[in-house]
């Protein structure tokens, strides 16, 4: 009879539930933003009327996006149900590992890989789509221009200011995913996800 306790178990560190807790909500955006995509496409009608409810600068962003999915439709399509699947994906792993603490590390290293790959190659089709949105922020007068600027710099500015908050967007996203990753690999982290809780056999 094996003498097991609740001190058998390894003690999960706090460095991976933070990687989880990132890696779900990681997981849940970018399904998200597969199914308004899928949507989009199939029903482009109705996205462009239910965009334009809010601010005015939440309908001109909304705008833009349906017009710029509508234009790439035939690729935004297959990156978007590559969205919705991997993204589910992450999120039930990163449940799992959250709350029955038990994962396959590897299987998840797969998993982030994939989303990763997605997102690089969704971020380089969906360049035509930033270029509209940035174009509708650019053109539609929503940000103020400072007296010492001339109209030709401010809007270069603002055009910069944009491109660079993508980049920095993508930036952040492949940060986490590439920080899970490092997470869920580690040794510790290995021990916590792979160990055998003890059968009732085991316990008796």
């Amino acid at each position: 009879m094996a003498d097991l306790n609740d001190d058998s178990a390894p003690k999960r560190p706090i460095y991976l539930v933070i990687a989880l807790v990132t890696l779900w909500l990681s997981g849940m955006t970018a399904a998200a933003e597969g199914f308004a995509a899928i949507e989009i496409v199939r029903n482009p009608f109705s996205s462009a009327f239910s965009s334009l409810r809010g601010d005015a600068v939440s309908n001109v962003l909304s705008r833009a996006f349906v017009e710029g999915v509508i234009s790439v439709a035939k690729r935004a399509l297959p990156v978007g149900i590559a969205q919705v699947i991997l993204g589910a994906l992450l999120v039930a792993i990163s449940s799992k590992a959250l709350f029955a603490r038990r994962a396959s590390p590897w299987f998840a290293l797969q998993v982030i890989a994939a989303n990763v790959a997605v997102l690089i190659v969704g971020y380089a089709l969906y360049q035509p789509v930033r270029g509209r949105v940035i174009d509708a922020i650019a053109e539609s007068g929503l940000e103020q221009r400072p007296e010492a600027i001339s109209a030709a710099d401010f809007d270069k500015l603002v055009r910069l200011k944009h491109w660079w908050t993508f980049r920095f967007r993508l930036g952040l996203q492949l940060a986490v995913l590439g920080m899970g990753a490092l997470a869920v690999t580690r040794r510790s982290a290995r021990q916590v996800l792979t160990h055998a809780e003890p059968s009732p056999s085991q316990e008796g």
